[in-house]
Protein backbone atom coordinates (compact mmCIF):
# COMPACT_ATOMS: atom_id res chain seq x y z
CA UNK A 1 0.00 0.00 0.00
CA UNK A 2 1.42 3.12 -0.76
CA UNK A 3 0.21 7.20 -0.39
CA UNK A 4 2.26 10.56 -1.48
CA UNK A 5 1.68 13.07 -3.29
CA UNK A 6 2.76 14.58 -6.54
CA UNK A 7 1.64 16.71 -9.02
CA UNK A 8 -0.55 17.23 -12.63
CA UNK A 9 -0.11 19.53 -15.42
CA UNK A 10 -2.45 20.32 -18.25
CA UNK A 11 -0.50 22.14 -21.23
CA UNK A 12 -3.20 23.12 -23.71
CA UNK A 13 -2.81 25.24 -27.16
CA UNK A 14 -5.54 26.92 -29.46
CA UNK A 15 -4.22 28.63 -32.31
CA UNK A 16 -0.84 28.91 -31.68
CA UNK A 17 -1.66 30.55 -27.89
CA UNK A 18 -0.17 28.35 -24.82
CA UNK A 19 -1.58 27.71 -21.09
CA UNK A 20 -0.36 25.67 -18.57
CA UNK A 21 -1.63 24.78 -15.31
CA UNK A 22 -0.41 22.68 -12.25
CA UNK A 23 -1.91 21.22 -9.76
CA UNK A 24 -0.75 19.70 -6.19
CA UNK A 25 -2.04 16.16 -5.95
CA UNK A 26 -2.18 13.34 -3.51
CA UNK A 27 -1.59 9.88 -4.81
CA UNK A 28 -3.13 6.70 -3.28
CA UNK A 29 -2.31 2.73 -4.39
CA UNK A 30 -1.35 -0.86 -4.24
CA UNK A 31 1.44 -2.95 -5.33
CA UNK A 32 1.81 -6.80 -6.03
CA UNK A 33 4.28 -8.84 -7.34
CA UNK A 34 7.18 -10.84 -6.52
CA UNK A 35 11.10 -10.47 -5.56
CA UNK A 36 14.11 -12.63 -5.41
CA UNK A 37 17.42 -12.01 -4.36
CA UNK A 38 20.80 -13.73 -6.01
CA UNK A 39 22.79 -13.59 -3.37
CA UNK A 40 22.09 -10.97 0.14
CA UNK A 41 22.77 -8.07 -2.04
CA UNK A 42 21.66 -8.20 -5.45
CA UNK A 43 17.74 -8.88 -6.36
CA UNK A 44 15.18 -8.18 -9.12
CA UNK A 45 11.70 -7.57 -8.56
CA UNK A 46 8.47 -7.45 -10.54
CA UNK A 47 5.31 -6.05 -9.68
CA UNK A 48 2.21 -4.90 -10.73
CA UNK A 49 0.61 -1.57 -9.70
CA UNK A 50 -2.45 0.52 -9.55
CA UNK A 51 -2.65 4.41 -8.23
CA UNK A 52 -4.99 7.12 -7.91
CA UNK A 53 -3.89 10.45 -8.11
CA UNK A 54 -5.90 13.52 -7.71
CA UNK A 55 -5.57 17.28 -7.63
CA UNK A 56 -5.86 19.21 -4.50
CA UNK A 57 -6.53 22.33 -6.67
CA UNK A 58 -4.69 25.10 -9.03
CA UNK A 59 -1.81 26.30 -7.03
CA UNK A 60 -2.88 29.84 -6.45
CA UNK A 61 -6.22 29.30 -7.66
CA UNK A 62 -9.31 30.47 -6.63
CA UNK A 63 -11.09 27.52 -5.14
CA UNK A 64 -13.80 27.06 -8.33
CA UNK A 65 -11.84 24.93 -10.43
CA UNK A 66 -12.84 21.59 -11.61
CA UNK A 67 -10.18 18.90 -10.36
CA UNK A 68 -8.15 16.31 -12.47
CA UNK A 69 -7.28 13.11 -11.57
CA UNK A 70 -6.06 9.99 -12.97
CA UNK A 71 -5.85 6.18 -12.87
CA UNK A 72 -2.20 4.98 -13.43
CA UNK A 73 -1.67 1.30 -13.54
CA UNK A 74 0.86 -0.91 -15.61
CA UNK A 75 3.77 -3.81 -14.55
CA UNK A 76 7.17 -2.57 -13.54
CA UNK A 77 10.56 -4.30 -12.67
CA UNK A 78 13.17 -2.95 -10.13
CA UNK A 79 16.83 -3.57 -9.83
CA UNK A 80 16.81 -4.05 -6.00
CA UNK A 81 20.27 -3.46 -4.19
CA UNK A 82 21.12 -4.04 -0.15
CA UNK A 83 23.73 -1.88 1.70
CA UNK A 84 23.64 -3.97 4.79
CA UNK A 85 21.54 -7.11 4.66
CA UNK A 86 21.40 -9.27 7.87
CA UNK A 87 18.77 -12.20 9.20
CA UNK A 88 16.51 -9.59 10.56
CA UNK A 89 17.15 -6.17 8.51
CA UNK A 90 18.12 -5.23 4.93
CA UNK A 91 18.14 -1.59 3.82
CA UNK A 92 18.86 -0.34 0.28
CA UNK A 93 18.00 1.51 -2.95
CA UNK A 94 16.24 0.50 -6.01
CA UNK A 95 15.79 1.54 -9.33
CA UNK A 96 13.56 0.53 -12.40
CA UNK A 97 11.38 1.09 -15.40
CA UNK A 98 7.45 0.75 -15.13
CA UNK A 99 5.15 0.59 -18.29
CA UNK A 100 1.54 1.29 -18.34
CA UNK A 101 -0.74 3.75 -18.73
CA UNK A 102 -3.02 6.09 -17.40
CA UNK A 103 -7.16 6.95 -17.61
CA UNK A 104 -7.39 10.63 -17.10
CA UNK A 105 -11.12 12.41 -15.52
CA UNK A 106 -11.91 15.87 -15.61
CA UNK A 107 -14.91 17.94 -16.18
CA UNK A 108 -13.69 19.75 -19.06
CA UNK A 109 -12.91 16.15 -21.16
CA UNK A 110 -16.90 15.00 -20.25
CA UNK A 111 -17.96 18.47 -21.88
CA UNK A 112 -15.55 18.15 -24.73
CA UNK A 113 -17.39 14.48 -24.82
CA UNK A 114 -20.75 15.89 -24.56
CA UNK A 115 -19.72 18.50 -27.36
CA UNK A 116 -19.30 15.73 -29.74
CA UNK A 117 -14.78 16.49 -30.05
CA UNK A 118 -12.76 13.02 -30.13
CA UNK A 119 -10.91 12.95 -26.98
CA UNK A 120 -8.81 10.28 -25.63
CA UNK A 121 -8.50 9.53 -21.83
CA UNK A 122 -6.49 6.77 -21.75
CA UNK A 123 -2.79 7.32 -22.86
CA UNK A 124 0.82 5.17 -22.59
CA UNK A 125 2.81 5.83 -19.01
CA UNK A 126 6.64 4.94 -19.39
CA UNK A 127 8.33 6.05 -15.83
CA UNK A 128 11.02 5.92 -13.90
CA UNK A 129 10.91 4.12 -9.92
CA UNK A 130 13.60 5.08 -7.55
CA UNK A 131 13.79 4.90 -3.76
CA UNK A 132 15.20 3.89 -0.49
CA UNK A 133 13.99 0.42 0.71
CA UNK A 134 14.44 -1.51 4.30
CA UNK A 135 13.10 -4.80 5.18
CA UNK A 136 12.17 -5.74 9.30
CA UNK A 137 11.94 -9.48 10.14
CA UNK A 138 11.95 -10.75 6.73
CA UNK A 139 7.90 -9.85 6.17
CA UNK A 140 7.71 -6.01 6.80
CA UNK A 141 9.49 -3.55 4.10
CA UNK A 142 9.10 0.61 4.18
CA UNK A 143 10.31 2.52 1.18
CA UNK A 144 10.34 6.06 0.21
CA UNK A 145 9.85 6.02 -3.59
CA UNK A 146 9.31 8.76 -6.32
CA UNK A 147 8.27 7.71 -9.90
CA UNK A 148 9.10 9.88 -12.49
CA UNK A 149 6.98 9.50 -16.03
CA UNK A 150 8.49 10.38 -19.10
CA UNK A 151 5.55 11.21 -21.35
CA UNK A 152 2.40 13.06 -21.36
CA UNK A 153 -1.29 12.07 -22.13
CA UNK A 154 -2.42 14.27 -25.61
CA UNK A 155 -6.12 13.84 -24.43
CA UNK A 156 -7.53 15.88 -27.20
CA UNK A 157 -5.88 16.63 -30.50
CA UNK A 158 -8.14 18.80 -33.37
CA UNK A 159 -7.63 20.85 -36.00
CA UNK A 160 -7.09 24.68 -35.89
CA UNK A 161 -3.60 24.53 -33.57
CA UNK A 162 -5.67 23.25 -30.58
CA UNK A 163 -4.29 20.50 -28.55
CA UNK A 164 -4.47 19.38 -24.90
CA UNK A 165 -2.11 17.23 -23.03
CA UNK A 166 -1.97 15.99 -19.51
CA UNK A 167 0.70 14.58 -17.29
CA UNK A 168 2.52 14.49 -14.23
CA UNK A 169 5.93 15.15 -13.40
CA UNK A 170 6.49 13.23 -10.38
CA UNK A 171 5.33 11.26 -7.53
CA UNK A 172 6.80 10.61 -4.21
CA UNK A 173 4.98 8.13 -2.20
CA UNK A 174 5.61 6.00 1.41
CA UNK A 175 5.05 2.72 0.71
CA UNK A 176 4.24 -0.35 3.38
CA UNK A 177 4.96 -3.98 1.60
CA UNK A 178 4.57 -6.97 3.38
CA UNK A 179 6.56 -9.98 2.03
CA UNK A 180 5.27 -13.24 2.21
Amino acid sequence: AEVGYGDIGITGQLAGALATQTEDAMRYGLVAGYKQFFNPHIGLRYYANISFQQSLGVSGGTGGEELTSFLNYGANVDLLGNFIATEHFDFGAFVGIGLGANTWFNQILTDAKNLGLKVSTTGFDFALNVGLRTNLFSHHGIEIAARVPFLANTVFDAALDSKVDFSSSYSVTARYIFSF
